[in-house]
């Protein structure tokens, strides 16, 4: 199972692919959301659909949001496969919530993603199976 990671700061991208990978997961990474719709598009070219994609909300060239909603509009017109996608952003602002959710994103969850959390997230998307721990 393959999982995207976008976030602008290394550290996070690094952190939450130590984890997944752990898990058994494979990973890619994109540093914006620009990014992230071009490694989307690049793995469904190769067939490949990931699992989930957690998306940091701000980030510099196009953010989580904007991202989110070029996405969905993908996944809608067929161009990619349907694809849960977390917000995760550090500020856990009502607005910040509101943008997720207007955005269409499936959750948003608060950064940083303890272990705990993450392994909670994978067992809530059918990822892992419930009896997985670390």
């Amino acid at each position: 199972k393959v999982i995207l990671i976008v976030d602008d700061n290394s550290f996070n991208l690094l952190v939450a692919q130590k984890s997944l990978e752990d898990y058994g997961f494979s990973t890619f990474m994109a540093y914006n959301g620009k990014e992230a719709i071009e490694v989307v598009q690049q793995l469904h070219s190769e067939s490949i659909s990931p699992s989930l994609i957690l998306m940091d909300l701000e980030m510099p060239v196009m953010d989580g949001i904007e991202a989110t909603k070029v996405l969905i509009k993908k996944m809608q017109d067929k161009e990619v496969a349907e694809i849960p996608i977390v917000g995760l952003s550090a500020n856990d602002s009502e607005i910040i919530m509101k943008s997720c959710l207007d955005a269409v994103m499936s959750k948003y969850c608060r950064k940083p993603l303890m272990d705990k959390d993450l392994l909670d997230l994978l067992k809530e998307y059918g990822l892992i199976s419930e009896e997985s721990n670390s």
